[in-house]
């Protein structure tokens, strides 16, 4: 599986301006590094700029793409996107994004759509664990020290205490696994009637501040948990390559990309605790 991935990452960071990735995690980091956050989790990344299939700027007093239907952005601002051009962050605008990708399919639970590769499940690759969809920065003081150096942008180390996150979405499939940790607090909010019955622990740091976003804690409400008998798994065999030749792998580095699908939709979500849609 190294070759896999190793060809499957290239693939990617050929095609992706800004792409950063670790696969080893915290194994490995002292004691002192993992107290003090320098330590990286397992990750892939990719700069919000480049990565991003549309992203519409709409100025104040202006309406905004309505969610639901097709996001429109000049062809030409996609073009410099691409090419790594940034974008004029600041606090005036509304900003609409549009993410998806036709080498993912999160109902099935498979990647697909590499070439020379038939179609895989994820479970193969992560095993029973949800994925983490998250939008982050690295504080100007890392950014500052790594200059100095040898690291650049798109080298230097994601640790975990110079991450500041904005966003942080959890993914899980329970027709697969267990749900994760997020879904199984909001799922516990619920059932416990939005009574507002939170109890607030200490402020998290490291991994728990970032994999969990302050997540708040239900005072004394079980969490759901799947039964093995309430679903069926299907047996998972790790991706292979239709041909044993080692070119099918080296096919993934010389260019070959599929383009997303042509509409993407955000979908509306019910904000927990609220009567209100988003």
């Amino acid at each position: 599986q190294k070759a896999f991935v190793g060809a499957t990452l290239n693939f990617i960071k050929k095609m992706n301006n800004g792409f950063h990735y670790s696969l080893s995690g915290p194994e490995g980091a002292s004691k002192t590094a993992i107290k003090d956050g320098r330590y990286q989790n397992a990750h892939v990344a990719f700069s919000l700029e480049a990565s991003m299939d549309r992203l519409v700027a709409t100025r104040a007093g202006n309406s905004p793409p309505k969610l639901g239907e097709a996001i429109y952005e000049d062809p030409e601002s996609i073009k410099q996107r691409k090419r790594g051009g940034g974008v004029d962050w600041n606090t005036e605008d509304t900003y609409t994004m549009g993410l998806w990708s036709a080498y993912f399919d999160f109902l099935q639970w498979k990647c697909l759509n590499f070439p020379a590769i038939r179609p895989f499940s994820l479970v193969s690759i992560l095993g029973p664990q949800h994925l983490q969809l998250s939008m982050y920065c690295l504080n100007e003081q890392e950014e500052a020290s790594s200059s100095k150096g040898n690291g650049t942008a798109k080298s230097r180390p994601h640790y975990v205490c110079n991450i500041t996150s904005f966003v942080n979405t959890e993914i899980s499939h329970k027709g697969f696994f267990d749900l994760g940790p997020c879904a199984k607090k909001s799922m516990a909010r619920l059932k416990a009637g939005n009574t507002g019955r939170v109890a607030v622990g200490s402020p998290p740091t490291g991994e728990e501040k970032n994999a969990e976003e302050y997540a708040h804690i239900v005072d004394g409400v079980e969490t759901d948990k799947a039964e093995e008998s309430d679903f069926t798994v299907e047996e998972h065999e790790p991706p292979l390559l239709e041909d044993d030749d080692d070119a099918a792998v080296t096919e993934l580095g010389k260019g070959i990309y599929l383009k997303s699908g042509d509409q993407p939709c955000a979908m509306q979500l019910r904000t927990l605790g609220t009567n209100s849609w988003t």
